[in-house]
């Protein structure tokens, strides 16, 4: 038990002398001074690159500067909608004649049919030349292979017998084909 009185009355000497020990401010200098006699830490570049990737960053803009953007990309869209259209219907176009003879005019109606139309009549329609005794079409076809056949009275569909080739359909039938070349040149 001694010792613990011992200790007791250590501590509590020791609490006094705390008490009596004048409170001073540190200098005003202290933590500059502190942090200067500390080495900067070097940090790997892989950390810096990684803390860029994983942390957050504000992005801050004003509704006029995205009101100029916006605007700006519309008229640049726009421009180049008009001006790769121009050039589209300028430069691949070929002016093609489809021509179906019929000196007895038994059909009442004739529409070209095909690959450039989706298989609809509608814009493919002929019209009837009584002097030459035939159906004819004059239309303008991208580059590349085209089939087609004459749909006659909306209901018969018929090969070209002027279409030096003919291709099977994969359904049991066979269509004419033409080939237009980029230079504007029908080609058989």
């Amino acid at each position: 038990m001694s010792n613990k009185h011992n200790d007791h009355i250590h501590d509590s000497e020791l609490i006094n002398y705390i008490k009596s020990v004048p409170e001073s401010e540190p200098p005003i200098d202290f933590t500059r001074s502190v942090m200067q006699q500390l080495a900067p830490k070097k940090v790997p570049f892989w950390r810096k690159l990684l803390s860029w990737f994983t942390n957050p960053v504000s992005v801050s803009f004003s509704p006029a500067k995205v009101a100029g953007g916006l605007t700006a990309a519309v008229i640049l869209i726009m421009v180049g909608f008009i001006w790769g259209a121009d050039s589209t219907k300028n430069d691949q176009s070929s002016a093609i004649r489809f021509i179906m003879n019929d000196p007895a005019k038994e059909a009442r109606s004739v529409s070209v049919i095909g690959s450039f139309n989706n298989w609809k009549p509608e814009g493919g329609s002929m019209r009837y030349d009584a002097e030459a005794g035939y159906w004819i079409l004059e239309s303008s076809l991208p580059p590349g292979n085209h089939e087609y056949s004459f749909l006659i009275d909306g209901k018969k569909i018929q090969l070209d017998p002027r279409a030096p080739m003919i291709r099977d359909d994969g359904f049991g039938n066979r269509n004419s084909m033409i080939l237009v070349s980029d230079s504007n040149e029908q080609h058989l």
